[in-house]
Parts: C-alpha cells; sequence; structure tokens
C-alpha cells in the first residue's frame, strides 16, 4: 500500500496528483545503499595494486568488509597497530571520528582502531579517497528497506511531504491565474 491509496479514501483526484508526487519524493528521501557492484570495484582495486599505493611503507590491508551503507577496510602497520577505516554514506550511523569526506563518502576511524600518526592519518586518507572516487554510481542504489537507519534527517518525512504538497498547490494556483490572464487578455 503507497502512502497516496492510505492517505486518498475518498478524496478529488487533484488531491491525488499531489500525494503521488509525495509518494515519489518518499522514495527518494530513502537512504543510499551498496550494490555487489562495489565489490566488483573494491576487488578489481586490490588486484590492480591500486590500494597498496597510499599505503605507508610495511603497512598492508589486513581486511575489508561492505555493508548496506558502509565500506571497512582494516590496514595493519609494521608496529602492529590495527587501523579500521570505514566509508560511510550519507545516512549511515556510525561511531568513531571523522577524519574527511569524498564525493559519496564520508570517512571515519573506527572506535576500536589504535590512534593513528599524522603519516598514517593521511595514508587512510588517501586510500579512502581513492576507494570514494572508483565506487560508481551505479554501485548506489535507494534502500528497499523503509525502515533503514537515517541519522542525518533534519526534518521529519512529513513536513517535507506536506511541504511538496504547498509547492504543488502553489504552481497550479500560478498556472490557472496566468491561463486566466492569457484568456482575458484575449477577448
Amino acid at each position: 500500500m503507497t502512502l497516496a491509496s492510505a492517505l486518498l479514501g475518498g478524496l478529488p483526484p487533484g488531491a491525488a496528483i499531489a500525494l503521488t508526487v509525495a509518494d515519489s519524493l518518499a522514495g527518494y528521501l530513502r537512504p543510499l545503499c551498496l550494490t555487489p557492484e562495489a565489490g566488483r570495484t573494491l576487488q578489481n582495486l586490490m588486484d590492480t595494486g591500486t590500494l597498496r599505493k597510499p599505503l605507508a611503507d610495511g603497512s598492508s590491508i589486513s581486511g575489508g568488509a561492505i555493508r548496506p551503507h558502509s565500506i571497512e577496510i582494516s590496514v595493519r602497520d609494521t608496529g602492529g597497530h590495527s587501523h579500521r577505516l570505514a566509508l560511510a554514506l550519507p545516512g549511515s550511523s556510525l561511531s568513531g571520528p571523522r577524519i574527511g569526506a569524498g564525493n559519496r563518502f564520508t570517512f571515519h576511524l573506527a572506535a576500536d582502531s589504535d590512534a593513528p600518526s599524522a603519516a598514517a592519518t593521511d595514508s587512510l586518507l588517501e586510500l579512502a579517497k581513492i576507494i570514494d572516487e572508483a565506487i560508481p554510481e551505479t554501485a548506489l542504489v535507494r534502500c528497499a528497506n523503509e525502515a533503514a537507519p537515517r541519522t542525518d534527517r533534519r526534518f521529519p518525512v512529513a513536513w517535507i511531504l506536506v511541504g511538496a504538497i504547498l509547492q504543488l498547490c502553489v504552481l497550479v494556483a500560478a498556472t490557472s491565474y496566468g491561463l486566466n490572464a492569457i484568456r482575458a487578455g484575449t477577448q
């Protein structure tokens, strides 16, 4: 059942158009999720050695995980220190300090990571930027699960939908006024 069918009941047909727009906006407000294409892209970066280039001497990637809203990479340096880098999509609920941002992701250190040196932080940021730039737009889709986490919501969805309906009403009124003015001018 869509929002429009739940709210419509016996409303006039014009209201059906407004609520159909509201349904479209509700779908747009769902957070982004990663597709399997993101995993293939990361595997390609590993196979070509691209992810090893920004790492400091002796450091290596010791693991990784792709989750619906984030990518995690574990890096171990020569001193045995482990750093977990997380690239989070908007709406993701990750803990840990934010160390940067790219076009699609924000970059975080996992809360249980060792504190990196300045050189290690630079390497992790470079690694994150490579991944951020490599993940294609086609590897991101709107999540199907409407209960997916969304922590950056600034306004409740209901207010956004009411705003969209009001904008549609203003557009219809302006169009009607313009058509009446044209008709009056031709007479």
